[in-house]
């Protein structure tokens, strides 16, 4: 049994989708998805695709996919998993014993039903962390309080909303990092197999980590495969004369965003003809944010945020 969310929109769900079709080779497989992201399975014809390789969809849950605020996300992705675990999940084929599950997310909510389902049936149960799901770092914490700070000191509109965005942030990473770090701490425990999607992954949760027996993680980590290099080349050596930037490392704060909009405004002082294009789905108040940082840094009319693109468009 594989929970996950298969794909081509995100890198997670990407790296999904390219695990459950290796699975597929050499194992009967069957995937607990969510039920918010059964349209885009539809949508992409990634169920049949994944059907012609041999897998099953075996059921769906309800995870913070549906979310649309902040309150909805804490409710859907924290709050009711832990505490009405039993009402999540709809499983298609009754009766149907499984052999193992693998969890192919860190969030919450899918970290749950892979404990709830290895206890139900007596079954081994690995989790693959592709982000770090808590920070153990006491310095790593420090760093990414103060880049959410100048942020929110960027893009917030008066002092009273200032000071709003500055409580907010602190209470996620101070308050809310230390309640996530002892709830997973608790479930992980469960799992026979806990695999980072690299080195720094466990590093970032805390260097203990590294040494725990069921705590393991890729080495040397998450690589281009052979398809991705193809098209990294063909690009080049169509692009060579041409100064274009193409961030693709997600569109929020703490994966860098800011980070980049501070990197390309000093890379304009060398190439003037330099062009930035962000791409992903965020939401939209990060967007509104995004621009006034490039308006600020006098580099809007530079910067071109395209929006969701997959791969071969963010290539073209």
């Amino acid at each position: 049994m594989v929970i996950g969310a298969p794909g081509y929109r995100r890198g997670g769900n990407l790296r999904c989708l390219r695990a459950v079709r290796e699975y597929s080779k050499h194992f009967d497989v069957y995937l607990l998805t969510p039920a918010k992201h059964h349209p885009e399975l539809l949508e992409d014809r990634v169920l049949a695709d994944l059907s012609k390789r041999g897998a099953t969809l075996a059921g769906y849950f309800y995870n913070s996919l549906a979310a649309k605020t902040h309150i909805e996300n804490l409710l859907t992705n924290h709050v009711i998993p832990s505490v009405f675990p039993k009402v999540y999940s709809k499983l298609l084929l009754d009766k149907c014993k499984f052999d193992a599950v693998f969890v192919e997310h860190e969030n919450l909510d899918y970290v749950i039903m892979g404990v709830l389902l290895s206890q139900e049936q007596g079954i081994a149960a690995g989790v693959l962390l592709q982000n770090p799901p808590f920070l153990g770092s006491p310095e790593r914490v420090r760093n990414l309080l103060r880049i959410h700070l100048l942020w929110r000191s960027l893009t917030s509109g008066t002092v009273f909303e200032s000071i709003l965005n500055e409580v907010k942030i602190t209470y996620r990473l101070l308050i809310l990092n230390h309640l996530f770090k002892h709830t997973y701490e608790s479930l992980l425990k469960r799992y026979n197999l806990v695999l980072g999607v690299s080195k720094a992954t466990l590093t970032e949760m805390g260097t203990d980590y590294l040494v725990k027996s069921n705590f393991k993680f890729l080495d040397p980590g998450v690589a281009l495969n052979e398809e991705d290099v193809a098209y990294i080349h063909k690009v080049r050596n169509i692009a060579k004369e041409k100064a274009l930037i193409v961030f693709k490392g997600g569109f929020a704060v703490e994966k860098g965003l800011l980070d980049v909009l501070l990197a390309f405004k000093l890379i304009l002082r060398e190439r003037k003809d330099s062009k930035l294009y962000v791409t992903g789905a965020p939401h939209p108040t990060i967007v509104e944010g995004a621009r006034k940082v490039c308006r600020k840094f006098g580099i809007e009319n530079k910067v071109v945020f395209t929006g969701f693109l997959d791969k071969l468009n963010v290539l073209k």
